[in-house]
């Protein structure tokens, strides 16, 4: 093994076992929430740090997608956004387009509820664009699906906030679809009761 699979490994490792401390930290009493977020924080940060110089370019991505998120668990939305944008900056160039789909929908959607509509919207249709053109290559992998119907639900809130009815409508009648057929009640009627609202309609057309 080279210095650079032993960097990426370990690093993975650390990321591994910061988001499985995330877990714990959500499941157990929240007493400690904060302090114990910012213990993973610090260690997703130097999972990044390990990354900086290798090659990886898509882990490197990863590790700061995870970091985001904990920044926007700690109530860091700027901070979320920065990381966000850096991992999205370097899977531009790592030539994995649903990797950046789902960076971008992760970005997209933090704009959106930050008030950002106008920048955000460009985010989630270039994500709902590439999962739709990447997901027919791996149609035997659920989760690629799962990918498209959570950025299809992303734009469709993004344009119900605009009143963009006939576009909300589609989208959430394409999301309700692809939820079922992955048999994600959840899913199915959230998409029906937004269609309902909207149209009056929905739970079974």
């Amino acid at each position: 093994m080279n210095d650079s699979d032993g960097t990426t490994s370990s690093a993975s490792r650390l990321m591994e076992s910061a988001w499985a401390q995330r877990r714990s930290a959500f499941a157990g009493p929240t007493d400690n929430l904060p302090e114990e977020l910012t213990e993973v924080r610090a260690r997703l940060k130097g999972a990044v740090e390990l990354l900086q110089d290798s090659e990886d370019a898509i882990l490197l991505a990863h590790a700061l997608h995870l970091v985001a998120h904990i920044e926007s668990d700690l109530g860091r939305p700027a901070r979320a956004r920065e990381r966000w944008e850096e991992a999205v900056a370097l899977l531009r160039t790592a030539h994995d387009p649903l990797q950046l789909a789902h960076k971008l929908r992760h970005l997209g959607d933090l704009l959106r509820t930050e008030g950002a509509v106008d920048e955000a919207r460009p985010l989630l249709e270039e994500a709902v664009a590439l999962h739709r053109d990447h997901s027919k290559d791996h149609e035997e992998n659920p989760s690629v699906t799962l990918d498209l119907a959570n950025a299809l639900r992303r734009l469709a809130l993004l344009n119900e906030e605009k009143e963009e009815i006939d576009a909300a409508r589609a989208q959430w009648t394409e999301a309700r679809n692809l939820y079922a057929g992955l048999g994600i009640s959840a899913g199915v009627d959230e998409a029906a009761q937004h269609l309902r609202a909207l149209t009056g309609e929905g739970a079974t057309d």
